[in-house]
């Protein structure tokens, strides 16, 4: 292997140069556990998890976005759920994730949350979401809600 700390740098040293920085970076990027997760990482994984039941909505900008078409657009957003579930089960917290509510529009005319997502004023935005999910999802029991939109596409 060639030394990466002579001055007039060959591309196999400026290679290998980069390599090392890339390495250093890297090290500084990932979080050191304290004592305390130590311990905790000792006593094994989780015997039991907090089940988080997630209803999440999605609106025809998010459709539009991952395939126009609502096999697509569900298939990426239980994706994104299983990334996190994966996530969780590797360690603490003890969090699972139950997407128990998928449902969505993909027809911009037929648009349930259209006005919601079309609100520039985020905590606006929030309360017109709560207030609307609670409207017409009544029978959906929930711990969370979720509204999955693309925002800057515009008028669909």
């Amino acid at each position: 292997m060639t030394s990466c700390i002579k001055p007039n740098k060959t591309p196999d040293q400026r290679k290998c140069e980069r390599k090392k920085n890339r390495r250093l970076f890297m090290d500084k990027i990932r979080r050191r556990p304290s004592k305390d997760e130590d311990l905790k990482a000792d006593r094994g994984r989780c015997n039991e998890y907090h089940v988080l039941k997630l209803a999440v909505e999605y609106d025809s900008t998010f459709c539009k976005d991952h395939g126009g078409n609502k096999q697509s657009s569900e298939r990426e957003i239980r994706k994104l759920v299983k990334q996190v579930n994966d996530f969780y089960l590797k360690g603490k917290p003890c969090v699972t994730i139950d997407l128990f509510h998928l449902d969505g529009q993909c027809d911009s005319n037929n648009d349930l949350w259209k006005d919601v997502t079309r609100e520039l004023d985020g905590e606006k935005r929030l309360q017109l979401f709560r207030d609307k999910f609670k409207l017409v999802r009544a029978d959906v029991n929930k711990n969370k809600r979720l509204l999955i939109y693309t925002p800057g596409l515009g008028p669909l």
